[in-house]
């Protein structure tokens, strides 16, 4: 039965039926041990999927950017906002086409412009 199943798949990953590499973000926090927000973010094949699984105000506020940092050099850098949204709890929505190096804030109330920024 092990081969049968070891065919399967290998049939299956030639044929292009297997799940590709992606990046999957999760963002919780908590206070006193109760979930105050809790995210999941998937990224494959330029398709970015945002789920809002959990936020104690109803809604998940992201804010999708790009940094653009000319030569390389990393204090210079152009921040590009790509996208704001704002999920309720247990709302998903996809965004295609996105770069593939996105990043994102995500946060119980709306992030600001400089979000990640230390």
């Amino acid at each position: 039965m092990r081969i049968f199943a070891a065919i399967v798949y290998c049939l299956m990953a030639l044929s292009g039926c297997h799940e590709r590499g992606g990046v999957t973000s999760i963002t919780r926090a908590s206070s006193d041990g109760h979930d105050t927000l809790f995210s999941k973010t998937e990224n494959r094949d330029g398709v970015a999927d945002f789920h809002c699984l959990a936020s104690t105000t109803g809604h998940c506020h992201y804010l999708v950017f790009a940094d653009d940092c000319p030569g390389g050099q990393a204090g210079h850098c152009q921040r590009r906002t790509l996208q704001r949204l704002d999920l309720t709890s247990g709302q998903t929505y996809q965004v295609k086409g996105l770069p593939a190096h996105f990043q994102l804030c995500v946060d119980s109330k709306v992030p600001a412009a400089d979000c990640a920024r230390g």
